[in-house]
């Protein structure tokens, strides 16, 4: 291993070291849910129709995303689970419009939502409204190797997260986004889109926008050119307003830095193509099937020299 690739290798944990912020942020995980002693707010609204509230996994994507996240954010960041898993364990995009509702109304600032799911296109209002609050949702843009995005990556005002190589470029198998019109496409290090949403979430949970917390914390918001304090809009989850009555982004959004792509869910071997392994492991199988048949054969029978016979 040259020096130059440890050099590379340091630089990229040193940037990726956790650290503390004067004000936490608060990561909503929107996946398949995690289990009671994951150590993290588990959300139990019922989000579904038909079913009691469901918290708890139906398959391992929503603990592996939160191992990611946790290996990777500030130290002192807040974790809130949410499934948007139904009883049958698919992803139950009915319940996305209220889970984004619940975040609008119960939202602690700073914030970040990390969605590494997808599905067919569909314009959600309630996920607009989560976008005009200023809190960045990071979404994965899917792994189908097409130029097409899922769903909610593909919504404007959604950051689309894809999947990149070590020298920055894109994996084969990440979805484009090619058709996304605001241009909030970026991409992560990591042999999945998922793992890289989840990458990316964490890793802009060091990215606070200063100015926020001092117009929120220290002079008591916008009360005097705005009113927002004065109508408990920080408290009950709104925004801070500036002097032009802006929403402030609490984020300062940034991309990942490139390192080596790292295996941070099982995720990746899938992300590969594997036909080209399982066809040669059938041959070398079938080969040893065939070599072991001979050999019980000759045990069985006992290997017999031919004998050639002549007439007299």
């Amino acid at each position: 291993m040259s020096a130059a690739f440890i050099f590379i290798c340091v630089l990229f944990a040193s940037s990726m070291s956790v650290s503390s912020q004067s004000t936490p942020v608060t990561v909503y995980l929107v996946d398949s849910g995690v289990s009671a002693d994951a150590g993290v707010e588990r959300v139990s609204q019922v989000f579904f129709p038909f079913d009691p509230p469901l918290v708890d996994p139906c398959n391992s994507h929503g603990m592996n995303m939160l191992r990611v996240i946790r290996d990777n954010m500030a130290s002192d960041t807040r974790v809130v689970s949410i499934r948007a898993y139904n009883r049958n364990c698919e992803a139950d995009w009915a319940a996305l419009d209220s889970i984004y509702r619940y975040i609008s109304a119960n939202i602690t600032q700073p914030a970040i939502v990390s969605m590494s799911l997808g599905i067919s296109p569909y314009y959600s209002e309630a996920l607009n409204q989560l976008v005009q609050t200023g809190v960045p949702v990071f979404a994965a843009t899917g792994n189908g190797g097409t130029s097409d995005c899922y769903w909610p990556a593909g919504q404007d005002g959604v950051y689309a997260v894809t999947a990149l190589t070590a020298d920055g470029s894109l994996q084969s198998f990440s979805n484009r986004c090619v058709a996304k019109t605001d241009g909030l496409v970026i991409g992560a290090p990591a042999c999945s889109t998922s793992a890289a949403t989840a990458l990316t979430s964490a890793y802009n949970t060091r990215a606070v926008n200063v100015s926020c917390i001092v117009r929120d914390n220290v002079t008591g918001g916008n009360n005097v050119t705005g009113g927002n304090n004065a109508t408990g809009g920080n408290a009950a989850g709104g925004n801070v307003y500036n002097a032009t009555n802006t929403p402030c982004r609490w984020i300062n959004v940034r991309a990942v830095p490139f390192a080596e792509p790292r295996e941070l869910d099982p995720l990746c071997a899938a992300a590969e193509p594997q036909w080209p392994y399982i066809f040669l492991a059938c041959v070398l199988g079938a080969a040893g099937l065939f070599a072991l048949a001979v050999i019980v054969y000759l045990v069985i029978h006992g290997y017999r020299r031919p004998v050639t016979t002549y007439a007299v």
